[in-house]
């Protein structure tokens, strides 16, 4: 998703934005809205996760151990910006 393998491939990309947003240019801007709020800003979803990990409310932190240590050994592959570890 991130690389071209090929001019055609790259081409057909450019294509099919460009008709994806002739599709959308006149939808009503106005019904839009975020659905999650800062889904996309991983900082901060990685804040939480930490602060929810800290706190663990509702006592699931031992029983997500897994899915903690994957967040934890996947880091690195964030940028520094990213770092789970801040």
């Amino acid at each position: 998703y991130d690389e071209s393998t090929g001019l055609k491939h790259a081409y057909e990309s450019a294509r099919m934005f460009g008709r994806f947003q002739e599709l959308l240019a006149d939808f009503p801007q106005e019904n839009l809205h975020e659905t999650i709020p800062w889904f996309h800003h991983t900082p901060r979803r990685l804040a939480t996760l930490k602060d929810a990990i800290e706190k663990d409310v509702a006592n699931r932190a031992a029983s997500s151990e897994d899915e903690i240590n994957f967040c934890s050994r996947t880091r690195k592959h964030y940028s520094d910006h990213y770092r789970f570890d801040r």
